[in-house]
């Protein structure tokens, strides 16, 4: 498709939030599985680590990838011209989930997320939290710097436009 974010503004947006919750972007709902996962990797089997931070990259790579391409690249075919919103039944559980993706890291729902917050690692807290920052990192600005431009308007999206 491409050209997207435009004729289809409300999937666009959960789209994105959806897009940066399963990338695991801090404070937003994946971000907790993530970091826990990746936590109890690094505690008991390294190379499980390092495959859990290979695949946080990657995720964030082809997710990103995806926006880029289907929102802000250039249409591709006749059908993204007749793209319009879909209806509101199957808007609005897009909307729900994509405010639960961003609420659920604020206290909403306190006893959940006590639940599903990373345990305390006692052995190397500090360097899963800044290898997942490194691959979430790395995966975004990969993906964004492949894809700008080839198909898409580079100045459209806001966050790496040239200045």
């Amino acid at each position: 498709m491409g050209g997207l974010r435009v004729k289809m503004p409300i999937t666009f947006y959960t789209f994105v939030i959806g897009t940066a919750a399963l990338m695991g972007v801090p404070l937003l709902s994946g971000f907790w599985s993530k970091e826990a996962i990746l936590g109890a990797a690094f505690e008991h089997n390294k190379f499980l680590f390092a495959i859990g931070i290979l695949t946080a990259t990657l995720t964030a790579y082809y997710m990103t990838r995806v926006v880029v391409v289907a929102f802000f690249g250039k249409s591709r075919g006749e059908g993204a011209s007749h793209a319009h919103e879909a209806p509101m039944v199957m808007t609005l559980p897009l909307m729900a989930l994509a405010l639960l993706s961003l609420v659920s890291a604020y206290g909403l729902f306190a006893n959940t997320l006590q639940a599903m917050s990373p345990p305390h690692h006692e052995e190397g807290g500090a360097i899963v939290g800044v290898c997942s920052l490194i691959a979430l990192l790395t995966g975004l600005l990969t993906g964004t710097r492949l894809y700008r431009g080839k198909d898409t308007d580079p100045v459209s999206i806001p966050l790496f436009a040239n200045k």
